[in-house]
């Protein structure tokens, strides 16, 4: 895989929602590291930033990561960043929980 500097990618989520739980699943083999230290941002449809979050741990091996807000945030949009060169965005799933 190609590598650039401070890849990122966004989800619109079409509309407002109010979240409740945020849920990346990793790549599966030999470069679970690629996801540590990322920042993930949620704003609303104003892109007001409602939430962001960063995982500070460089080395760790991730292979699920989970946020989950006791309170929900109002978001349309949810970033994700890898801070740095020579790194490659490489994930299974991102799942985003809405409540009614």
């Amino acid at each position: 895989k190609e590598t650039e500097s401070d890849p990122w990618f966004e989800i619109n989520l079409g509309a407002e929602f109010l979240v409740s739980k945020i849920k990346l699943l990793n790549t599966d083999g030999s470069n679970q590291n690629r996801l540590s230290g990322f920042v993930m941002t949620i704003q609303d449809r104003n892109r007001v930033t409602t939430s962001s979050y960063s995982y500070a741990e460089r080395n760790e091996v991730l292979t699920v990561y989970e946020r989950n807000y006791s309170t929900p945030i109002v978001a349309q949009f949810v970033s994700f960043a890898l801070p740095g060169e020579d790194r490659t965005i490489d994930i299974n799933e991102i799942e985003v929980y809405g409540i009614e």
